[in-house]
């Protein structure tokens, strides 16, 4: 006996169920599903289906109770109906799936408009919004899922296109320029986030699942689609309507599959996500040890001497080596990819591949492992670390590799000296630095004792960073093999939910 039903009582509920081709899924909800239900306590199911309502459910609630003699009465609700987000959110989290319309679990893949399964910018600021102050996310401060940085205004005196109004589980494409990937999967909203009307706002209906949503739109076919007819447009700058989104084809299979494929997929963009947090976190710690060290505890003794001084210059610029953007082992490491969230180049930004021939003979000087990267042209003073020995370096950066200092001190250091490198500024069309001026810059220079206590703190921080990092490129991988499969169901996944 389940639920205070016999398994005669629960087939004979689900039998009835299946006569009613609109029911898509039904879930035993309230007291009977979690387990606290009387004798005499009524039998509640939610109705899902695109053409579930009122008079459906009032229906199914008379004919059980007068064409059966099961001795209970029967509560049926029509879920598209309800307006209680409470309630709502009790049937997802608690209720018991008893039927599907598709009992197999694996069903069949429907082709079909977008616009069919969302609802787009269904929210903004009117007249009665009740707060004073808003969290606001405009286009360009989020990045390929990532939020870079929120805004905090008085409603009074925010931004005209601070409009939007989001909530958990929707999706924000930037309409603008969508090849820059200015988009994300909202988690953790307060009642007060807004967002930019640069966005169209995605919200699912019940027949898709709002991460297999998030997926689907943010494929690289799709992005460059969108590309395609913003460029296209006759707009001031490039970008796409929402009637685009809302007019795409996708590939739909039933929903405990779609739940299914975003459980897998949602679980190795977490595990990737985490990974990045560790590695910014244990930047941080590194940042703090350096200044309680050699900041805050610096001796009045510590001669500042030239940074020529304790370094030689890895240095390949003049012309750029013959590449492709076809993938290589030998990575051509630019501006671009330095001074992210840790000292770690970002190896998922780069473009130029070299052979290994021309990796071989064209660079004259070599980097080594922990070289110091530094941008000479664009965004001066932007600060790597060579760690996990892939690619080298051409145009607009130089490698400082240390001699006889800390190159974990000589990477904090520099850090910390950033805005002195800012006023080297010679650039007048953009920013640039002369290698020169930049190596006659003072470092103070603590005893190598301290140094190589400092070394053996710092060395853990950047193994696990670079232990992360490999993690992180193989479950990337990883996703990448799988995204494609599993969106067109060439791989299939486990259903997890048993049916009865």
């Amino acid at each position: 006996m389940k639920y205070g039903l016999s398994d005669s009582q629960l087939q004979e509920i689900i039998t009835f169920i299946r006569q009613y081709p609109e029911v898509e899924e039904a879930i035993l909800f309230g007291s009977r599903a979690i387990d606290t239900f009387k004798e005499a306590s009524d039998v509640d199911i939610a109705l899902k289906g695109e053409k579930v309502n009122h008079s459906l459910a009032a229906k199914m609630k008379f004919n059980i109770e007068e064409d059966t003699y099961l001795p209970f009465f029967f509560d049926f609700v029509a879920y598209p109906t309800i307006t209680n987000e409470a309630l709502k959110k009790h049937i997802n989290a608690k209720g018991i799936v008893l039927y599907r319309g598709n009992d197999a679990g694996l069903g069949e893949w429907r082709e079909c408009r977008l616009g069919k399964h969302i609802y787009i910018n269904s929210r903004s600021i009117d007249k009665n919004y009740p707060y004073k102050e808003i969290e606001y996310l405009d286009t360009g401060s989020i990045t390929g899922g990532k939020i870079e940085s929120l805004q905090h205004f008085e409603l009074a005196d925010a931004p005209s296109r601070a409009k939007r109004i989001v909530k958990d589980n929707d999706i924000v494409l930037s309409m603008v320029r969508p090849i820059q990937r200015h988009y994300g999967y909202l988690r953790n909203t307060k009642p007060n986030t807004v967002v930019s009307t640069g966005f169209v706002v995605l919200t699912n209906k019940e027949s898709i699942d709002p991460y297999f949503l998030y997926v689907f739109l943010t494929q690289d076919d799709i992005t460059e689609y969108l590309d395609v007819v913003a460029e296209g447009s006759t707009s001031a700058y490039p970008a796409f309507t929402p009637d685009v989104v809302e007019n795409l084809s996708i590939l739909l299979p039933p929903l405990p599959e779609q739940r299914a494929i975003a459980g897998v997929l949602s679980s190795l963009d977490d595990k990737i996500d985490l990974l990045h947090r560790q590695n910014k976190t244990l930047e941080g710690m590194a940042e703090i040890l350096f200044r309680q060290w050699f900041i805050e505890e610096a001796k009045k003794e510590w001669e500042g001497k030239p940074l020529c001084d304790y370094v030689s210059v890895v240095d390949n610029r003049g012309k750029t080596p013959p590449n492709t953007e076809e993938y290589t082992p030998y990575p051509v490491i630019e501006v671009n990819a330095l001074g992210k969230e840790n000292r770690l180049v970002d190896y998922s930004v780069i473009k130029k591949y070299v052979d290994e021939e021309t990796y071989n003979s064209w660079f004259r000087d070599k980097l080594q492992k922990f070289d110091i990267l530094i941008s000479t042209v664009g965004s001066i003073g932007a600060i790597s670390m060579f760690i996990i020995e892939l690619g080298n370096i051409a145009q607009n950066v130089i490698g400082l590799h240390a001699k006889d200092i800390s190159p974990f001190f000589l990477y904090q250091i520099l850090q910390y000296k950033t805005d002195e490198m800012m006023q080297m500024d010679i650039g007048e069309v953009q920013p640039s630095i002369k290698v020169p001026h930049l190596l006659s810059m003072l470092i103070p220079i603590p005893p190598k004792n301290i140094q190589d206590e400092f070394d053996n703190q710092l060395k853990y921080f950047v193994n696990k960073m670079e232990y992360n990092y490999n993690q992180i490129h193989t479950l990337e991988k990883l996703r990448d093999t799988l995204l494609p499969k599993l969106m067109s169901g060439e791989i299939k996944v486990e259903i997890k939910e048993v049916l009865l």
